[in-house]
């Protein structure tokens, strides 16, 4: 840019450049990756662009440009609100330079008019906005929109997921519109090209979305734990039957042989398979039914590794109440490892449901064996001492 000096206050635009651009460039926070002498840069040359198409004066190119240099310093102090901040910045360097204080008062207004959530009024303000949206339509919206959502994600206090920060940017160039003919002339047609690149991105996110975003993904996963669920009952209620009638045979059956001991000492190889049976069965049964054994504590560590979850009372009952609530909001504020733990629960419930199957399968086998080999040995008994 070359130096341009005002006659009346000797200002220097190309000193107040790299003024700025010193500022941004040495004192903005780590995490503005959008807003910085890169994007001040890009707004100052196309606000400059417009107004030229639209034959501003050289005095209007001025303060346009002046309040495209200075319109994003308010970064340097805080986030949300910066324009008021970056207000404060312009007029003190401006009234510092001796700048006239009616042209100080129009740069003002028109930095205030680049908060989205005014509307610009006049040509000047107009033109300022439609230059600070100006990478809406350009070829490098891509990577631009990519350093605002990093600079998003470090100021929101939740993680900021990829498919809401595409619906949100779609949402917001279809309410957009640029305020002038010339920039809807320079930006409109590679914006709409950039809409339509943005609503394949957001296609290509909801096929690969969360299982927490997914009304699919959610409602098998519901009707697969309700159904572990519905199996872990059927099976206690089967390990329960065997319990009570091994209980019901020792109490009737064991005194009916006790009876014939001494008449008859033969039956005393039948009644041991009968007992062995009832009696093993009976463990096992009570095998199946046993509650798995839990800790009551889970590490920060395992529980983003994905290796445990809190959504089982026995990984948490041991905790303070101020620590669980802390370790459920990493794991809700982390669509990652809120999606492991969902699966994790499914997994989990299904490995604890597969061994008591294995155990009452085993139950109901050696049952159905013992009480083969008692009648068997009670045949044998029979007709050999027959």
């Amino acid at each position: 840019m070359s130096t341009k000096v005002l006659e009346k206050n000797k200002l220097d635009i190309d000193q107040c450049t790299n003024y700025v651009k010193n500022l941004l460039d040495n004192k903005l926070p780590e995490y503005i990756h959008f807003h910085d002498w890169s994007h001040t840069n890009m707004v100052v040359k196309e606000a400059s662009k417009i107004a030229k198409e639209v034959k501003c004066s050289k005095d209007d190119i001025e303060l346009l440009t002046l309040a495209a240099l200075f319109h994003d310093t308010g970064y340097l102090e805080t986030y949300d609100g910066h324009e008021a901040v970056s207000i404060r910045i312009a007029e003190s360097y401006l009234k510092e330079k001796n700048y006239p204080e009616e042209k100080i008062e129009k740069v003002r207004r028109l930095i205030e008019a680049t908060d989205v959530t005014k509307q610009p009024k006049t040509k000047l303000e107009k033109i300022l906005v439609d230059a600070d949206m100006s990478h809406l339509g350009k070829k490098k919206y891509d990577s631009r929109v990519d350093a605002l959502l990093r600079e998003r994600a470090k100021v929101a206090s939740r993680k900021v997921i990829e498919l809401e920060w595409a619906e949100t940017n779609i949402d917001f160039m279809k309410s957009h519109d640029f305020y002038t003919e010339v920039a809807q002339e320079m930006y409109g047609k590679r914006k709409s090209k950039n809409l339509k690149k943005l609503r394949q991105r957001k296609d290509e996110l909801e096929k690969q979305r969360s299982i927490s975003e997914n009304k699919a993904a959610r409602m098998i996963f519901k009707t697969a734990l309700r159904n572990h669920i519905d199996l872990t009952n059927i099976a206690d209620q089967k390990a329960n039957i065997m319990l009570s009638i091994n209980a019901l045979v020792l109490t009737l059956g064991m005194p009916l042989f006790a009876t014939h001991f001494q008449n008859q000492p033969q039956l005393m190889i039948p009644a041991i398979f009968f007992l062995v049976t009832a009696i093993v069965t009976m463990i096992i049964a009570t095998l199946a039914t046993r509650p798995v054994k839990t800790t009551g504590k889970t590490d920060l560590s395992t529980l983003m590794s994905g290796k445990s979850n809190l959504f089982f009372f026995g990984n948490f009952y041991q905790l303070q109440l101020r620590e669980y609530h802390e370790s459920i909001n990493r794991i809700l504020s982390d669509q990652e490892s809120l999606d492991k733990s969902i699966v994790n629960d499914l997994y989990f419930l299904g490995e604890s449901l597969g061994s008591k199957y294995n155990r009452l399968r085993l139950c109901y086998t050696f049952f159905a064996g013992g009480l083969l080999l008692t009648f068997v040995a009670f045949l044998v008994s029979y007709f050999v001492y027959l």
